[in-house]
Protein backbone atom coordinates (compact mmCIF):
# COMPACT_ATOMS: atom_id res chain seq x y z
CA UNK A 1 0.00 0.00 0.00
CA UNK A 2 1.61 3.28 -0.91
CA UNK A 3 0.91 6.60 1.20
CA UNK A 4 1.08 10.05 0.00
CA UNK A 5 3.16 12.57 1.77
CA UNK A 6 1.23 15.63 2.16
CA UNK A 7 3.84 18.92 2.74
CA UNK A 8 3.52 20.59 6.28
CA UNK A 9 3.51 24.48 6.49
CA UNK A 10 6.12 25.39 8.95
CA UNK A 11 5.65 28.19 11.52
CA UNK A 12 7.22 31.73 11.35
CA UNK A 13 9.50 32.22 14.31
CA UNK A 14 10.57 35.35 15.49
CA UNK A 15 14.66 36.36 14.16
CA UNK A 16 16.90 36.77 17.00
CA UNK A 17 18.28 40.36 17.48
CA UNK A 18 21.76 39.53 16.98
CA UNK A 19 20.67 38.32 13.67
CA UNK A 20 19.85 41.71 12.66
CA UNK A 21 22.96 43.15 13.80
CA UNK A 22 25.27 40.19 11.75
CA UNK A 23 23.17 42.10 8.81
CA UNK A 24 23.71 45.06 9.11
CA UNK A 25 27.79 44.66 9.80
CA UNK A 26 27.72 42.51 6.68
CA UNK A 27 26.16 45.20 4.18
CA UNK A 28 28.39 47.86 5.69
CA UNK A 29 31.62 45.45 5.20
CA UNK A 30 29.84 45.14 1.53
CA UNK A 31 29.55 48.41 0.86
CA UNK A 32 32.90 49.19 1.75
CA UNK A 33 34.57 46.51 -0.34
CA UNK A 34 32.31 47.34 -3.30
CA UNK A 35 33.61 51.64 -2.82
CA UNK A 36 37.44 50.25 -2.52
CA UNK A 37 36.85 48.11 -5.67
CA UNK A 38 35.80 50.66 -7.77
CA UNK A 39 38.35 53.11 -7.16
CA UNK A 40 41.02 50.44 -7.92
CA UNK A 41 39.64 48.33 -10.55
CA UNK A 42 37.79 50.59 -13.28
CA UNK A 43 39.10 54.06 -12.93
CA UNK A 44 39.44 55.81 -15.90
CA UNK A 45 43.50 55.06 -16.28
CA UNK A 46 43.24 51.59 -17.11
CA UNK A 47 43.83 50.24 -20.84
CA UNK A 48 42.76 47.74 -23.25
CA UNK A 49 40.09 46.10 -21.83
CA UNK A 50 40.45 47.24 -18.24
CA UNK A 51 40.42 44.21 -16.56
CA UNK A 52 36.74 43.90 -17.45
CA UNK A 53 35.15 40.46 -17.59
CA UNK A 54 33.69 40.60 -21.56
CA UNK A 55 31.73 38.12 -23.68
CA UNK A 56 30.75 39.05 -27.83
CA UNK A 57 27.08 39.95 -28.63
CA UNK A 58 25.64 37.37 -30.14
CA UNK A 59 23.09 36.36 -32.86
CA UNK A 60 21.30 33.10 -33.35
CA UNK A 61 18.74 30.99 -31.84
CA UNK A 62 17.24 32.94 -29.12
CA UNK A 63 14.62 30.71 -27.00
CA UNK A 64 12.51 32.57 -23.99
CA UNK A 65 11.43 30.14 -21.71
CA UNK A 66 9.72 30.06 -17.89
CA UNK A 67 10.71 27.69 -15.37
CA UNK A 68 8.75 26.57 -13.02
CA UNK A 69 7.92 23.88 -10.58
CA UNK A 70 4.71 21.74 -10.29
CA UNK A 71 2.50 18.74 -9.36
CA UNK A 72 1.82 15.91 -11.38
CA UNK A 73 -1.81 15.01 -11.12
CA UNK A 74 -4.51 12.54 -13.18
CA UNK A 75 -6.09 14.42 -16.11
CA UNK A 76 -9.06 12.29 -15.31
CA UNK A 77 -10.41 11.79 -11.94
CA UNK A 78 -13.31 10.37 -10.13
CA UNK A 79 -14.22 13.30 -7.22
CA UNK A 80 -15.48 10.63 -4.10
CA UNK A 81 -17.87 12.96 -2.23
CA UNK A 82 -20.18 13.24 0.53
CA UNK A 83 -23.67 12.75 -0.56
CA UNK A 84 -25.44 13.07 3.24
CA UNK A 85 -27.01 15.85 4.01
CA UNK A 86 -25.94 18.61 6.88
CA UNK A 87 -22.89 17.04 8.52
CA UNK A 88 -21.59 13.65 9.33
CA UNK A 89 -18.25 11.92 10.85
CA UNK A 90 -16.30 9.28 8.99
CA UNK A 91 -16.46 6.09 10.74
CA UNK A 92 -13.99 4.17 9.21
CA UNK A 93 -11.87 5.01 6.10
CA UNK A 94 -9.49 3.38 3.45
CA UNK A 95 -5.90 4.46 4.11
CA UNK A 96 -4.54 6.76 1.84
CA UNK A 97 -2.85 5.30 -1.12
CA UNK A 98 -4.69 2.04 -1.24
CA UNK A 99 -4.99 0.37 -4.23
CA UNK A 100 -8.87 -0.40 -4.57
CA UNK A 101 -11.30 -1.86 -6.86
CA UNK A 102 -14.47 -1.16 -8.32
CA UNK A 103 -17.14 -2.19 -5.83
CA UNK A 104 -14.61 -2.00 -2.61
CA UNK A 105 -15.79 0.12 -0.08
CA UNK A 106 -13.87 3.48 0.90
CA UNK A 107 -15.97 5.46 3.26
CA UNK A 108 -18.46 4.66 6.09
CA UNK A 109 -20.31 7.71 7.76
CA UNK A 110 -22.21 7.66 11.00
CA UNK A 111 -25.87 6.28 9.88
CA UNK A 112 -27.29 6.59 13.47
CA UNK A 113 -29.64 9.95 12.79
CA UNK A 114 -30.66 8.77 9.55
CA UNK A 115 -31.52 5.01 10.90
CA UNK A 116 -34.08 7.19 13.55
CA UNK A 117 -35.04 9.29 10.54
CA UNK A 118 -35.77 6.32 8.05
CA UNK A 119 -37.94 4.57 11.13
CA UNK A 120 -39.91 7.35 12.04
CA UNK A 121 -40.82 7.97 8.83
CA UNK A 122 -41.85 3.92 8.02
CA UNK A 123 -44.20 4.75 11.12
CA UNK A 124 -45.63 7.53 9.57
CA UNK A 125 -45.70 6.13 6.45
CA UNK A 126 -47.80 3.48 7.75
CA UNK A 127 -50.19 5.96 9.30
CA UNK A 128 -50.90 8.00 6.38
CA UNK A 129 -51.59 4.72 4.09
CA UNK A 130 -54.37 4.00 7.04
CA UNK A 131 -55.77 7.58 6.73
CA UNK A 132 -55.39 7.39 2.69
CA UNK A 133 -57.83 4.42 2.69
CA UNK A 134 -60.20 6.01 5.01
CA UNK A 135 -60.76 8.92 2.84
CA UNK A 136 -61.29 7.11 -0.07
CA UNK A 137 -63.97 4.91 1.71
CA UNK A 138 -65.50 8.42 2.94
CA UNK A 139 -65.39 9.65 -1.08
CA UNK A 140 -66.97 6.96 -2.00
CA UNK A 141 -69.75 6.74 0.75
CA UNK A 142 -70.18 10.38 0.02
CA UNK A 143 -71.18 9.62 -3.60
CA UNK A 144 -73.60 7.11 -2.41
CA UNK A 145 -75.10 9.52 -0.07
CA UNK A 146 -74.71 12.00 -2.70
CA UNK A 147 -77.39 10.31 -4.98
CA UNK A 148 -79.57 9.30 -2.40
CA UNK A 149 -80.70 12.41 -1.38
CA UNK A 150 -80.22 14.00 -5.17
CA UNK A 151 -83.17 11.17 -5.62
CA UNK A 152 -85.14 11.88 -2.96
CA UNK A 153 -85.33 15.63 -3.56
CA UNK A 154 -86.33 14.83 -6.98
CA UNK A 155 -88.99 12.41 -5.57
CA UNK A 156 -90.07 15.38 -3.34
CA UNK A 157 -90.01 17.78 -6.86
CA UNK A 158 -92.27 15.69 -8.70
CA UNK A 159 -95.28 15.04 -5.56
CA UNK A 160 -95.26 18.07 -5.37
CA UNK A 161 -95.65 18.87 -9.16
CA UNK A 162 -98.26 15.99 -9.04
CA UNK A 163 -100.23 17.57 -5.78
CA UNK A 164 -100.21 20.89 -7.69
CA UNK A 165 -101.83 19.40 -10.89
CA UNK A 166 -104.10 17.06 -8.75
CA UNK A 167 -105.72 20.55 -7.01
CA UNK A 168 -105.58 22.52 -10.04
CA UNK A 169 -106.99 19.92 -12.80
CA UNK A 170 -108.87 17.90 -10.63
CA UNK A 171 -110.07 19.23 -7.12
CA UNK A 172 -110.70 22.32 -7.70
CA UNK A 173 -112.77 22.09 -10.79
CA UNK A 174 -114.60 18.98 -8.99
CA UNK A 175 -115.40 21.56 -6.12
CA UNK A 176 -116.37 24.27 -7.93
CA UNK A 177 -119.09 22.82 -10.05
CA UNK A 178 -120.65 20.98 -6.50
CA UNK A 179 -120.54 24.50 -5.80
CA UNK A 180 -122.78 25.63 -9.23
CA UNK A 181 -124.90 22.13 -8.51
CA UNK A 182 -125.96 23.53 -5.31
CA UNK A 183 -126.71 26.81 -6.04
CA UNK A 184 -129.07 25.84 -9.19
CA UNK A 185 -130.42 22.76 -6.75
CA UNK A 186 -131.34 25.74 -4.25
CA UNK A 187 -132.58 28.11 -7.13
CA UNK A 188 -135.43 25.23 -8.53
CA UNK A 189 -136.06 24.01 -4.86
CA UNK A 190 -137.12 27.53 -4.24
CA UNK A 191 -138.65 28.28 -7.45
CA UNK A 192 -140.63 24.96 -6.44
CA UNK A 193 -141.39 26.04 -3.12
CA UNK A 194 -142.85 29.75 -4.56
CA UNK A 195 -145.17 27.52 -6.91
CA UNK A 196 -146.79 25.46 -4.19
CA UNK A 197 -147.01 28.59 -2.40
CA UNK A 198 -149.02 29.79 -5.00
CA UNK A 199 -151.24 27.48 -5.65
CA UNK A 200 -151.78 26.94 -1.87
CA UNK A 201 -152.84 30.49 -1.80
CA UNK A 202 -154.75 29.74 -4.92
CA UNK A 203 -156.93 26.74 -3.00
CA UNK A 204 -157.06 28.82 0.65
CA UNK A 205 -159.16 31.20 -1.49
CA UNK A 206 -161.64 28.81 -2.84
CA UNK A 207 -161.68 27.20 0.76
CA UNK A 208 -160.01 23.77 -0.66
CA UNK A 209 -157.16 24.40 2.00
CA UNK A 210 -156.59 25.53 5.45
CA UNK A 211 -154.94 28.72 6.45
CA UNK A 212 -152.30 26.57 8.24
CA UNK A 213 -151.25 24.97 5.10
CA UNK A 214 -150.64 28.06 3.57
CA UNK A 215 -148.33 28.75 6.71
CA UNK A 216 -146.39 25.71 5.80
CA UNK A 217 -145.82 26.47 2.21
CA UNK A 218 -144.99 29.81 3.18
CA UNK A 219 -142.29 28.35 5.73
CA UNK A 220 -141.09 25.84 2.78
CA UNK A 221 -140.46 28.72 0.52
CA UNK A 222 -138.44 30.40 3.26
CA UNK A 223 -136.42 27.07 3.91
CA UNK A 224 -135.53 27.30 0.38
CA UNK A 225 -134.58 30.93 0.11
CA UNK A 226 -132.00 30.15 2.81
CA UNK A 227 -131.29 27.03 1.13
CA UNK A 228 -130.29 29.10 -2.41
CA UNK A 229 -128.23 31.83 -0.09
CA UNK A 230 -126.41 28.98 1.82
CA UNK A 231 -124.76 27.67 -1.88
CA UNK A 232 -124.55 30.79 -3.39
CA UNK A 233 -122.31 32.09 -0.10
CA UNK A 234 -120.52 28.78 -0.23
CA UNK A 235 -119.65 29.22 -4.09
CA UNK A 236 -118.42 32.56 -3.68
CA UNK A 237 -115.77 31.49 -0.32
CA UNK A 238 -114.84 28.56 -2.40
CA UNK A 239 -114.04 30.57 -5.47
CA UNK A 240 -112.39 34.04 -3.95
CA UNK A 241 -110.80 32.24 -0.74
CA UNK A 242 -110.56 28.90 -0.84
CA UNK A 243 -109.28 28.15 -3.92
CA UNK A 244 -106.91 30.74 -3.85
CA UNK A 245 -105.63 29.29 -0.48
CA UNK A 246 -105.09 26.07 -1.85
CA UNK A 247 -103.11 27.68 -4.45
CA UNK A 248 -101.01 29.65 -2.68
CA UNK A 249 -100.32 26.56 -0.55
CA UNK A 250 -99.84 24.00 -3.68
CA UNK A 251 -96.77 26.48 -5.60
CA UNK A 252 -95.45 27.06 -2.17
CA UNK A 253 -95.15 23.11 -1.87
CA UNK A 254 -94.44 23.50 -5.68
CA UNK A 255 -91.70 25.85 -4.97
CA UNK A 256 -90.28 24.10 -1.72
CA UNK A 257 -89.27 21.33 -3.98
CA UNK A 258 -87.65 22.48 -6.19
CA UNK A 259 -85.40 24.57 -3.77
CA UNK A 260 -84.67 21.29 -1.66
CA UNK A 261 -83.48 19.86 -4.95
CA UNK A 262 -81.35 22.51 -6.15
CA UNK A 263 -79.71 22.76 -2.41
CA UNK A 264 -79.39 18.59 -1.72
CA UNK A 265 -77.20 19.36 -5.29
CA UNK A 266 -75.04 21.78 -3.83
CA UNK A 267 -74.79 20.62 -0.96
CA UNK A 268 -73.87 16.92 -2.42
CA UNK A 269 -71.11 19.05 -4.43
CA UNK A 270 -70.13 20.83 -1.17
CA UNK A 271 -69.50 17.33 0.65
CA UNK A 272 -68.46 15.91 -2.41
CA UNK A 273 -65.63 18.17 -2.62
CA UNK A 274 -64.32 18.35 0.61
CA UNK A 275 -64.06 14.27 1.13
CA UNK A 276 -62.19 14.81 -2.38
CA UNK A 277 -59.96 17.65 -0.92
CA UNK A 278 -59.87 15.59 2.41
CA UNK A 279 -58.25 12.36 -0.11
CA UNK A 280 -56.26 14.69 -2.11
CA UNK A 281 -54.39 16.03 1.06
CA UNK A 282 -54.23 12.56 2.40
CA UNK A 283 -52.33 11.32 -0.96
CA UNK A 284 -50.06 14.52 -1.16
CA UNK A 285 -49.05 13.56 2.47
CA UNK A 286 -48.47 9.95 1.54
CA UNK A 287 -46.43 11.22 -1.21
CA UNK A 288 -44.14 13.32 0.87
CA UNK A 289 -43.69 10.58 3.67
CA UNK A 290 -42.94 8.09 0.40
CA UNK A 291 -40.08 10.35 -0.59
CA UNK A 292 -39.00 11.21 2.78
CA UNK A 293 -38.64 7.78 3.18
CA UNK A 294 -37.03 6.81 -0.48
CA UNK A 295 -34.94 10.13 0.65
CA UNK A 296 -33.49 8.50 3.83
CA UNK A 297 -32.98 4.95 2.31
CA UNK A 298 -30.78 6.73 0.06
CA UNK A 299 -28.88 8.75 2.46
CA UNK A 300 -28.78 5.47 4.61
CA UNK A 301 -27.37 4.18 0.94
CA UNK A 302 -24.82 7.19 0.74
CA UNK A 303 -23.21 6.67 4.10
CA UNK A 304 -21.33 3.72 2.60
CA UNK A 305 -19.31 5.12 -0.61
CA UNK A 306 -17.89 2.04 -2.51
CA UNK A 307 -15.09 2.64 -5.46
CA UNK A 308 -17.44 3.23 -8.69
CA UNK A 309 -14.15 2.54 -10.46
CA UNK A 310 -10.34 0.74 -9.98
CA UNK A 311 -8.10 2.91 -8.81
CA UNK A 312 -5.64 4.85 -6.36
CA UNK A 313 -7.00 6.88 -3.62
CA UNK A 314 -5.88 9.99 -2.62
CA UNK A 315 -7.31 12.05 -0.21
CA UNK A 316 -8.81 15.90 -0.96
CA UNK A 317 -6.84 17.45 1.74
CA UNK A 318 -5.30 20.37 -0.26
CA UNK A 319 -6.45 23.47 0.34
CA UNK A 320 -7.06 22.83 3.93
CA UNK A 321 -8.31 25.99 6.08
CA UNK A 322 -10.03 26.79 8.99
CA UNK A 323 -13.24 25.42 7.35
CA UNK A 324 -12.30 22.14 5.61
CA UNK A 325 -10.91 19.50 8.32
CA UNK A 326 -8.65 17.10 7.30
CA UNK A 327 -10.15 13.74 5.97
CA UNK A 328 -9.92 10.89 8.64
CA UNK A 329 -11.87 8.86 10.91
CA UNK A 330 -13.93 10.52 13.02
CA UNK A 331 -13.77 13.61 11.42
CA UNK A 332 -16.38 15.99 10.51
CA UNK A 333 -17.40 16.53 6.81
CA UNK A 334 -20.51 18.20 5.08
CA UNK A 335 -22.53 17.58 2.52
CA UNK A 336 -21.19 17.89 -1.30
CA UNK A 337 -17.35 17.78 0.57
CA UNK A 338 -15.03 16.18 -1.67
CA UNK A 339 -13.17 13.36 0.25
CA UNK A 340 -10.85 11.72 -1.78
CA UNK A 341 -10.06 10.79 -5.58
CA UNK A 342 -9.31 8.19 -7.75
CA UNK A 343 -7.12 9.54 -10.38
CA UNK A 344 -7.24 7.82 -13.56
CA UNK A 345 -2.90 7.31 -13.82
CA UNK A 346 -3.10 6.37 -17.23
CA UNK A 347 -3.26 9.98 -18.03
CA UNK A 348 -0.93 12.53 -16.50
CA UNK A 349 -0.73 16.45 -16.09
CA UNK A 350 1.48 18.68 -14.85
CA UNK A 351 -0.28 21.53 -12.47
CA UNK A 352 1.45 25.00 -11.77
CA UNK A 353 1.29 28.25 -11.15
CA UNK A 354 2.86 31.44 -13.40
CA UNK A 355 3.08 34.88 -11.61
CA UNK A 356 1.11 37.65 -13.15
CA UNK A 357 4.21 39.68 -14.46
CA UNK A 358 4.17 36.17 -16.94
CA UNK A 359 1.08 35.31 -17.76
CA UNK A 360 0.61 37.40 -20.81
CA UNK A 361 3.08 35.28 -22.59
CA UNK A 362 1.31 32.13 -21.85
CA UNK A 363 -1.28 30.47 -24.00
CA UNK A 364 -2.95 27.50 -24.60
CA UNK A 365 -0.83 25.28 -27.11
CA UNK A 366 2.92 25.95 -25.95
CA UNK A 367 4.94 23.29 -25.96
CA UNK A 368 6.89 22.58 -22.69
CA UNK A 369 9.53 20.20 -21.35
CA UNK A 370 8.68 18.06 -17.97
CA UNK A 371 11.33 16.70 -15.79
CA UNK A 372 10.64 14.23 -12.77
CA UNK A 373 13.15 14.33 -10.04
CA UNK A 374 15.83 12.00 -10.58
CA UNK A 375 15.03 11.19 -14.09
CA UNK A 376 17.47 12.91 -16.68
CA UNK A 377 14.96 12.11 -19.51
CA UNK A 378 12.60 14.95 -20.08
CA UNK A 379 9.35 14.55 -20.97
CA UNK A 380 7.06 16.26 -23.45
CA UNK A 381 4.05 17.97 -22.68
CA UNK A 382 1.28 20.68 -23.79
CA UNK A 383 -0.15 24.09 -22.22
CA UNK A 384 -3.97 22.61 -22.62
CA UNK A 385 -5.46 25.40 -19.60
CA UNK A 386 -4.81 28.53 -18.57
CA UNK A 387 -7.01 29.61 -15.30
CA UNK A 388 -8.43 33.58 -16.23
CA UNK A 389 -8.58 33.99 -12.48
CA UNK A 390 -5.51 34.12 -9.65
CA UNK A 391 -5.23 31.21 -7.13
CA UNK A 392 -6.50 32.42 -3.69
CA UNK A 393 -5.34 29.87 -2.04
CA UNK A 394 -2.20 31.45 -0.48
CA UNK A 395 -3.78 35.04 -0.70
CA UNK A 396 -3.60 35.15 2.95
CA UNK A 397 0.05 34.82 2.78
CA UNK A 398 0.64 37.25 0.72
CA UNK A 399 -2.16 39.77 -0.81
CA UNK A 400 -0.25 41.54 -3.69
CA UNK A 401 0.65 37.88 -4.93
CA UNK A 402 -1.18 36.70 -7.94
CA UNK A 403 -0.47 33.45 -9.66
CA UNK A 404 -2.62 31.71 -12.05
CA UNK A 405 -3.27 27.99 -12.39
CA UNK A 406 -1.78 26.12 -15.25
CA UNK A 407 -2.35 22.63 -16.94
CA UNK A 408 0.54 21.14 -18.99
CA UNK A 409 -0.66 17.70 -19.97
CA UNK A 410 1.84 14.85 -21.15
CA UNK A 411 2.19 13.44 -24.34
CA UNK A 412 3.21 10.02 -22.92
CA UNK A 413 2.69 8.58 -19.46
CA UNK A 414 5.36 6.74 -18.46
CA UNK A 415 4.31 3.55 -15.93
CA UNK A 416 5.15 4.55 -12.55
CA UNK A 417 3.85 8.08 -12.31
CA UNK A 418 2.03 8.84 -9.23
CA UNK A 419 -0.22 12.19 -8.57
CA UNK A 420 1.48 14.55 -5.92
CA UNK A 421 4.63 13.81 -7.76
CA UNK A 422 7.09 17.17 -8.10
CA UNK A 423 8.41 18.20 -11.45
CA UNK A 424 10.01 20.90 -12.96
CA UNK A 425 8.24 22.05 -16.09
CA UNK A 426 10.08 24.57 -18.55
CA UNK A 427 7.69 26.15 -21.25
CA UNK A 428 8.82 27.51 -24.38
CA UNK A 429 7.38 31.24 -25.02
CA UNK A 430 9.14 32.42 -28.20
CA UNK A 431 11.77 31.07 -30.68
CA UNK A 432 13.96 33.26 -32.95
CA UNK A 433 16.08 32.03 -35.19
CA UNK A 434 18.90 35.38 -35.88
CA UNK A 435 18.21 37.28 -32.67
CA UNK A 436 20.92 39.21 -31.45
CA UNK A 437 21.47 38.73 -27.36
CA UNK A 438 23.30 39.73 -24.25
CA UNK A 439 23.85 37.80 -21.27
CA UNK A 440 21.38 39.51 -18.73
CA UNK A 441 24.43 41.07 -16.54
CA UNK A 442 25.32 43.20 -19.66
CA UNK A 443 22.59 45.04 -19.25
CA UNK A 444 21.94 47.95 -16.87
CA UNK A 445 18.77 49.75 -16.33
CA UNK A 446 18.54 53.31 -15.00
CA UNK A 447 15.33 54.41 -14.56
CA UNK A 448 13.51 54.15 -17.88
CA UNK A 449 17.28 54.11 -19.85
CA UNK A 450 19.51 50.71 -20.53
CA UNK A 451 22.94 50.92 -21.08
CA UNK A 452 25.55 47.97 -22.50
CA UNK A 453 29.36 48.95 -21.92
CA UNK A 454 31.67 48.31 -24.58
CA UNK A 455 35.33 48.29 -23.12
CA UNK A 456 37.25 50.57 -24.60
CA UNK A 457 41.33 51.30 -23.85
CA UNK A 458 40.96 53.97 -21.98
CA UNK A 459 38.20 52.44 -20.09
CA UNK A 460 34.82 51.50 -21.19
CA UNK A 461 32.19 53.11 -23.48
CA UNK A 462 28.41 53.05 -22.61
CA UNK A 463 25.77 52.25 -25.04
CA UNK A 464 22.37 53.47 -24.72
CA UNK A 465 19.84 50.22 -26.27
CA UNK A 466 16.67 51.77 -27.85
CA UNK A 467 14.26 49.09 -26.83
CA UNK A 468 14.85 45.34 -25.85
CA UNK A 469 13.10 42.33 -26.78
CA UNK A 470 11.85 39.17 -24.49
CA UNK A 471 14.60 37.47 -22.57
CA UNK A 472 14.96 33.90 -20.46
CA UNK A 473 17.45 33.07 -17.30
CA UNK A 474 20.77 33.58 -19.25
CA UNK A 475 20.04 36.76 -21.96
CA UNK A 476 17.87 39.21 -23.04
CA UNK A 477 17.09 40.01 -27.03
CA UNK A 478 18.45 43.69 -27.91
CA UNK A 479 17.02 44.38 -31.38
CA UNK A 480 19.38 47.70 -32.19
CA UNK A 481 21.97 49.42 -30.95
CA UNK A 482 24.49 46.49 -30.57
CA UNK A 483 26.96 44.84 -33.89
CA UNK A 484 27.27 41.09 -33.53
CA UNK A 485 30.59 39.99 -32.21
CA UNK A 486 30.97 43.27 -30.23
CA UNK A 487 32.09 42.56 -27.12
CA UNK A 488 30.09 44.42 -24.02
CA UNK A 489 31.45 44.53 -20.25
CA UNK A 490 29.51 41.66 -17.72
CA UNK A 491 28.64 43.94 -15.13
CA UNK A 492 29.06 43.30 -11.02
CA UNK A 493 27.02 44.68 -8.30
CA UNK A 494 27.40 48.32 -8.80
CA UNK A 495 29.40 48.58 -11.91
CA UNK A 496 27.09 50.07 -14.55
CA UNK A 497 26.37 52.86 -11.88
CA UNK A 498 29.87 53.97 -12.02
CA UNK A 499 30.87 53.62 -15.31
CA UNK A 500 27.65 55.89 -16.27
CA UNK A 501 29.24 58.38 -13.75
CA UNK A 502 32.48 58.06 -14.96
CA UNK A 503 31.39 58.50 -18.27
CA UNK A 504 29.49 61.91 -17.30
CA UNK A 505 26.24 60.75 -17.34
CA UNK A 506 24.23 61.59 -14.17
CA UNK A 507 21.72 59.15 -12.44
CA UNK A 508 18.82 59.98 -10.43
CA UNK A 509 18.53 58.58 -7.54
CA UNK A 510 15.21 55.76 -8.54
CA UNK A 511 15.00 52.44 -6.62
CA UNK A 512 14.70 50.63 -9.96
CA UNK A 513 18.17 51.62 -11.36
CA UNK A 514 20.81 48.85 -10.90
CA UNK A 515 22.05 45.95 -12.87
CA UNK A 516 19.90 44.08 -14.71
CA UNK A 517 20.97 41.04 -13.22
CA UNK A 518 20.26 42.22 -9.99
CA UNK A 519 16.43 43.61 -11.71
CA UNK A 520 15.59 39.59 -12.21
CA UNK A 521 17.13 38.30 -8.77
CA UNK A 522 14.23 40.94 -7.32
CA UNK A 523 11.76 39.51 -9.32
CA UNK A 524 12.46 35.95 -8.33
CA UNK A 525 12.25 36.70 -4.59
CA UNK A 526 9.82 39.24 -4.55
CA UNK A 527 6.09 38.92 -5.66
CA UNK A 528 7.95 38.71 -9.06
CA UNK A 529 6.98 34.75 -9.52
CA UNK A 530 8.90 32.35 -11.56
CA UNK A 531 12.24 33.49 -12.86
CA UNK A 532 12.85 34.04 -16.59
CA UNK A 533 9.47 34.80 -17.56
CA UNK A 534 8.83 36.68 -20.63
CA UNK A 535 6.73 39.02 -19.48
CA UNK A 536 9.07 39.69 -16.64
CA UNK A 537 9.35 43.49 -15.42
CA UNK A 538 13.01 43.49 -18.02
CA UNK A 539 16.24 45.83 -16.97
CA UNK A 540 14.63 48.94 -17.04
CA UNK A 541 11.05 48.36 -15.83
CA UNK A 542 9.37 48.06 -19.19
CA UNK A 543 7.54 44.99 -20.32
CA UNK A 544 9.37 42.83 -23.18
CA UNK A 545 7.53 44.23 -26.64
CA UNK A 546 6.57 47.63 -24.85
CA UNK A 547 9.62 49.47 -24.51
CA UNK A 548 10.23 52.88 -26.40
CA UNK A 549 10.55 52.83 -29.79
CA UNK A 550 11.63 56.12 -30.31
CA UNK A 551 14.74 56.64 -28.01
CA UNK A 552 17.62 57.78 -30.06
CA UNK A 553 20.29 56.15 -31.07
CA UNK A 554 23.16 55.06 -28.97
CA UNK A 555 25.93 57.51 -28.09
CA UNK A 556 29.50 57.24 -27.01
CA UNK A 557 30.10 58.65 -24.26
CA UNK A 558 33.89 59.64 -23.99
CA UNK A 559 35.23 58.25 -20.35
CA UNK A 560 36.32 61.01 -17.84
CA UNK A 561 39.40 62.69 -17.69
Amino acid sequence: MTQISLPIRKSVRSVPTWVYAAALLLTVAMVTAIAVYASRGFGGGSSGSGGFKTVPVKQGVFESRVTVKGDLQAVDNIDINCDVEGSTTITQIVPEGSVVKKGDTLVTLDSSQIRQKLDDALIELQRTTAEVTTAQEMLEIQKSQNAANTEAAEVGLQLAQIDFTKYNEGEYPSLLADAKMAVDKAVTGLKTKQDDLAQTRSLFAKGFVTATEVKNKELDVAAAQRDLTKATTDMGVLEKYTHQADMASKKNGLAQAEQKLERTKRENAANLSQKDADLQSKKQQLDLITRRVARSKEQLAACVIKAPADGMVVYQNQNQNRDNVAVAEGAQVREHQTLMRLPDASRMKVVFKINESQINGMKVGLPATVKLNGDPKPLRGEITKISPVPDSTDRWMNPDRKDYPVDCVLETTPPGLRPGMSVEVSILIDRQDDAISIPVAALYTAGSERYAFVPTDDGARPVKIPQIGRSNDQDVHIPEGLEVGQQVILLEAGQGRVLLERAGIKIADAPAAGPAGEGRKRQRNGAGGAPGGPQSAPPGGNPPGNAPTSTPPAVAVPPAK
